[in-house]
């Protein structure tokens, strides 16, 4: 009985450490939640007990190497954290999220080969990185979003410093800008890329940059 209790305390393990990592994911209403990091940990344990007992003889020695079916889970987990991953505009959302499924893959690997203080030092590590460096990024690094600025106006010799001027009041850096302009018509429309500070109130600068002579239209995705 002692190999399916051994089994039975892996699975479980495997569960709880998924499970913890699932739960601050669901919490962020990220793509990949609990039930994704569960099922993925406890996949990856059972891969690995099945690749080592396969590479064991009637005898117990290894006949061959315990670790060529679990590493296809390194190759494997590309896709689903790739899936996890999604482009909003200029922002993209979800690499932390496949950065725990890769991890949490070979946690269950750790896991299923018998390695728990591994397993149990990486699952506290990728718990206390989420929670803390979070909130230090948000209070200490003021952390800034790319976004896709677009502003439509009447053309004007000082209509590109009056957006600059606005924009850096706010702390708004211009990543990159293009301008377009049709012949028949006697407005121009700025597309850019900017860095926009998380805090920034968006009603005070649209407010602001109304306030433009000539401005039609102004969004920021």
């Amino acid at each position: 009985m002692e190999p399916y209790v051994q089994v039975l305390i892996k699975i479980v393990v495997s569960i709880v450490f998924g499970g913890l990592v699932g739960l601050e994911r669901e919490h962020h209403n990220q793509p990949a939640g609990l039930k994704t990091h569960i099922i993925l940990c406890v996949g990856a344990t059972l891969i690995t007990i099945v690749s080592i007992e396969m590479a064991h003889d009637i005898n117990g020695s290894f006949r061959s190497d315990p670790s060529r079916i679990a590493a296809n889970i390194v190759t494997g987990i590309g896709f689903l954290g790739g899936g996890a991953i999604l482009r909003l505009g200029a922002t993209v959302r979800g690499l932390t999220t496949a950065a725990c499924l890769w991890t949490v893959a070979g946690v269950g690997m750790a896991i299923g080969a018998g390695y728990y203080f591994a397993a149990s030092l990486t699952i506290l590590t990728v718990l206390l990185t989420l929670h803390f460096l979070g909130r230090f990024e948000n209070v200490f690094l003021h952390r800034k979003k790319f976004k896709e600025m677009t502003l439509i106006a009447r053309s004007s010799p000082d209509l590109l410093g009056s957006v600059e001027k606005v924009l850096s009041v706010h702390d708004i850096s211009i990543r990159n800008i293009e301008v377009s302009k049709e012949f028949a018509e006697p407005n121009v429309e700025l597309r850019a890329l900017v860095t926009v500070p998380e805090r920034v109130n968006l009603n005070k600068l649209s407010d602001e940059i109304f306030q433009i002579p000539g401005t039609i239209r102004f969004e920021l995705d």
